[in-house]
């Protein structure tokens, strides 16, 4: 994370529940690309096509959901599972 950006958005970006990124609701998807393309402008995500970015994030969040249902971890592994996915995708998009 490049020094003295604040992640809180970022953070807040991943936590939006799985069905707010499907394709069928526009408005909600155009505030998260407008807010991606605002992250590649200030050089905190890769200059990257705002899409591929949006898919790549979005089939991250289905699959850790999906892991999870199917894992039958603790709350504490869940945790962890959850902090540690958080910190490969960021890795990978910024």
């Amino acid at each position: 994370k490049p020094d003295g950006v604040l992640v809180y958005p970022a953070i807040s970006f991943f936590a939006l529940p799985v069905n707010g990124f499907t394709r069928g609701n526009s408005e909600t998807n155009k505030t998260i690309m407008d807010f991606m393309q605002e992250a590649i402008d200030a050089r905190v995500l890769k200059p990257l096509p705002v899409d591929l970015l949006f898919t790549l994030i979005s089939s991250h969040i289905y699959g850790i959901n999906e892991y999870l249902i199917v894992s039958n971890l603790d709350a504490e592994k869940q945790k962890e599972t959850i902090n540690q996915s958080f910190d490969l995708i960021w890795d990978m998009i910024t």
